[in-house]
């Protein structure tokens, strides 16, 4: 096929013009892979092209989404980047079982959101997804990791997280419930950690809560006041987590 020559395309054939003006809502890394062209030529052609800039790239994150966001950076989403990326995504994985609430956080974080896999892990069938890679994870990393990329628990990042949502984000993939208590684990986190996440609890959300031991780790316990905890966050606690609350 030949190719065109006019400023705006040059140098690329027809069928790569029309690919990309036909597909410019995947990132450019995506878009490389795919055309087997450069990454950086192809952003430039799009620009020369004036195609819309991807979804994600219009609208920042709402509310709503940073709280998700934030409740799963507590427990087990991570932010990550690949070999190939230029920006950090948001990724986590569960086990099949909860591949619902999974789901859940993949809808509510569109157009962010990337590809829903289903794959063999270490304990089975597991379920992951991770976001688009995007600018706008990197200051959400500065919140939750150190300089040398383990996370951390900081106290001006916990005055961020001011909705029961986040909890009920964070509850669902570290919460359980025991006879009298729930347990929210917290093994990852040193003991002055936990002790911020304790003085958050009870400082913004009314919520008492004590650090206990089981085995060589530590966890939170919230005891007196799980019936509060139950009020604040059952409302948005996902339809196949209910089964978590008293």
């Amino acid at each position: 096929m030949g190719r065109t020559t006019n400023k705006i395309t040059r140098y690329w054939s027809k069928k790569n013009i029309s690919f990309l003006k036909n597909n410019w809502r995947l990132n450019n890394i995506e878009l490389a892979r795919i055309m087997g062209r450069d990454m950086h030529g192809i952003l430039d052609k799009r620009k020369a092209l004036g195609l819309p800039k991807r979804e994600c790239d219009k609208v920042p994150l709402s509310f709503y989404q940073k709280m998700i966001l934030y409740g799963s950076l507590l427990g087990d989403g991570s932010i990550v980047k690949g070999k190939e990326d230029r920006n950090y995504r948001f990724s986590e994985a569960h086990s099949l079982k909860q591949k619902e609430y999974l789901l859940f956080k993949h809808d509510k974080l569109k157009p962010f959101s990337g590809k829903f896999i289903e794959y063999y892990g270490k304990y089975g069938k597991e379920v992951k997804f991770s976001s688009r890679a995007h600018p706008i994870f990197k200051e959400i990393r500065k919140m939750f990791y150190d300089s040398s990329g383990k996370k951390i628990i900081r106290a001006v990042s916990l005055k961020k997280i001011t909705h029961p949502l986040a909890l009920a984000i964070w509850f669902g993939d570290d919460g359980n419930k025991e006879k009298y208590s729930y347990r929210i684990a917290t093994g990852s986190y040193s003991k002055k950690e936990i002790k911020r996440l304790i003085k958050w609890l009870k400082d913004f959300f009314g919520i008492r809560s004590y650090l206990h031991k089981h085995g060589i780790y530590w966890y939170l316990s919230i005891r007196e006041d799980r019936m509060k905890f139950t009020k604040l966050i059952a409302l948005f606690v996902h339809k196949n987590l209910k089964y978590k609350l008293f």
